[in-house]
């Protein structure tokens, strides 16, 4: 059987991943803001994170220090330049060998400002050539004033004056570009659903994409087509989804027999396709007399309406207008599934009658919108779509991504057992025996190398540090309040235990009869299940420190998922 797939890189589907008041390419920095008129002459922000306006001491991301706010004309205004930068008024150059700035002229001559290396000359109007070491380009030269302030921002910014930034497309041919890693990954998901469906299914793929990108798409391709599977050449295109779409099943025309009435439309950002997604999609779609079925979300959170697009701005936040009844709304995803014939026909209807413009925005709406039977499959969040700077980082982090591994080692010797001493601690259990670990505290030598395994894969100081063998408060202290120190450093660091494996020598006691409630044990101190807690011992052979009973040593490893913030990418 012949299924024909459509996976779309161009226009809607190649989606910005900036911020609404900065979205940028590459690494570039935001735009900065537009200037105002002089009389209140415009404040400039600087990279970001930086220091609120009118501080010289904010650096952003790439250590850029903030401008100061500019006085009003007729006053001295002022601008510092990079750390450690020369007096003001000086061509020094600070850290970063950017040149300081000039000291502002007084109105009626206002001086002109330059950045970067290489700069125009100082007093030219409107230039902006020179760039500095991360190769951004030099801020125009302010217009006299009473006339508006202009500054350059990053590459593909938005146009001067203009709020925030449009849509910008990650190139589609970067290595290690998230547009082509989505692209590839979430085709490679969706033809492996498929295949599991039908061992001899026949796919032929058609890539839409936007003008310019073949070569990249060829790369991203690479040897993707084998037994079965057919990669048709590239069409381009439209500037809406439906015409991108329409261009691809005219592309499909060319290569179809009558005989596939199947066709599958994804977006090259989803990334993430399940098999099980897939596979029930064609279930459905197979048994039952629909024109299509799509996967969708279940929207949970209170869902309202507002009276304008929710965006951030400097001016009036937006305002509720309605609130929507979410009992029966759900987001749409990709891949979705149709009958060949329906989903042209349905493009055709939408070239020729005005549709409502909310069904257009996917096929499954305009099927529907269209006269056809859509049916819906339930999905996961994981089928995410590549909209945000955080959705590529998490794209680009490796699976391993977030975990931390941290290996405590402790080592007590034993004493003999008086009638006024407490009993053997081991692992937050009191154990019978004739000896007893000596320390500060209770010498439970298996918890205090558990919290230092704890202690080092947050990257913490260890338990020596926090609990001095000096301080006498600690003395015979219970070791369960240093896990309890430990598992409050594990939840401000939002850092979540994956498993702890602990591994004991001593020549006594024996550590068998005691195994399953030592992993209990330790089990409740870190709210973990038992089974998250591996226990082994083994004996010193007559060697080392631990030799006929002298001792006890313990060492624990700990295997802990730390939510990653992109700062290590």
């Amino acid at each position: 059987m012949t299924v024909a797939i459509l996976i779309l890189a161009a226009g809607e589907s190649r989606r910005f991943y900036g911020r609404e008041t900065g979205a940028v390419g590459g690494g570039n920095l935001p735009p900065t803001a537009v200037m105002k008129p002089a009389g209140g002459l415009g404040e400039q922000s600087a990279g970001m994170n930086a220091a609120p306006q009118g501080t010289s001491h904010g650096r952003g991301k790439y250590n850029f220090p903030a401008m100061k706010t500019m006085k009003p004309a007729g006053g001295l205004g002022e601008q510092s330049a990079g750390m450690n930068a020369a007096p003001q008024g000086v061509q020094g150059a600070g850290e970063d060998n950017f040149p300081a700035m000039k000291t502002m002229k007084p109105a009626g001559s206002l001086g002109a400002q330059t950045l970067g290396t290489n700069a125009a000359p100082q007093g030219a109007q409107g230039t902006s050539h020179g760039r500095g070491k991360y190769n951004f380009p030099a801020m125009k030269t302010m217009k006299p004033a009473g006339g508006l302030g202009e500054q350059s921002a990053g590459m593909n910014a938005a146009p001067q004056g203009a709020q925030g930034a449009g849509k910008v497309y990650e190139p589609l041919g970067q290595v290690g570009g998230a547009e082509t890693g989505a692209l590839r990954r979430g085709l490679e998901g969706l033809v492996r659903g498929l295949k599991s469906t039908e061992a001899d299914i026949q796919l032929k793929i058609q890539p839409v994409i936007r003008q310019g990108d073949q070569d990249p798409l060829a790369e991203a391709l690479a040897g993707f087509a084998g037994a079965g599977l057919a990669v048709l050449p590239a069409v381009v295109g439209g500037a809406t989804r439906a015409q991108s779409v329409q261009a691809g099943l005219a592309g499909l025309a060319e290569h179809l027999s009558a005989a596939c009435e199947e066709v599958w439309v994804h977006d090259a950002a989803r990334p993430e396709v399940r098999t099980a997604t897939v596979q029930e999609l064609r279930a459905t779609f197979h048994s039952q007399d629909v024109a299509g079925v799509f996967p969708a979300l279940p929207l949970h959170a209170a869902l309202r309406r507002t009276d304008r697009e929710l965006t951030p701005s400097a001016d009036s936040a937006p305002r509720l207008a309605e609130s929507v009844n979410r009992s029966r709304v759900v987001a749409a995803l990709t891949p979705q599934v149709f009958r060949l014939s329906a989903l042209v026909a349905a493009h055709q209807q939408a070239q020729t009658q005005e549709l409502d413009p909310a069904a257009t925005d996917d096929d499954a709406g305009l099927v529907a919108a269209a006269g056809g039977v859509v049916a819906v499959v339930p999905d996961t969040p994981d089928n995410v779509k590549l909209t945000t700077q955080e959705d590529l980082v998490r794209l680009r982090r490796p699976a391993f991504a977030g975990l931390r591994c941290g290996t405590g080692w402790d080592l007590h010797a034993f004493a003999p057992r008086t009638g006024e001493s407490p009993p053997l601690k081991l692992g937050g259990l009191a154990i019978e025996s004739e000896y007893v670990l000596q320390g500060h505290s209770d010498g439970d030598a298996v918890l205090h190398a558990l919290c230092d395994a704890i202690f080092s894969a947050l990257g913490e100081a260890d338990l020596g540090a926090r609990f001095p063998s000096s301080d006498p408060q600690y003395k015979n202290a219970d070791s369960a309040q240093f896990v309890e120190a430990a598992r409050c450093a594990l939840k401000m660091k939002g850092a979540t235990i994956c498993n702890v494996s602990i591994t004991i020598l001593a020549d006594q006691p024996k550590i068998a009869p005691h195994r399953v409630r030592l992993a209990a044990r330790i089990a409740e101190l870190l709210a973990l299940a038992p089974s998250q807690v591996g226990i082994t011992a083994t004996t010193s052979d007559g060697l080392g420190a631990c030799a006929q009973g002298a001792g006890l040593a313990a060492q624990a490893q700990v295997l802990l998922y730390l939510a990653p913030d992109g700062s290590d990418l």
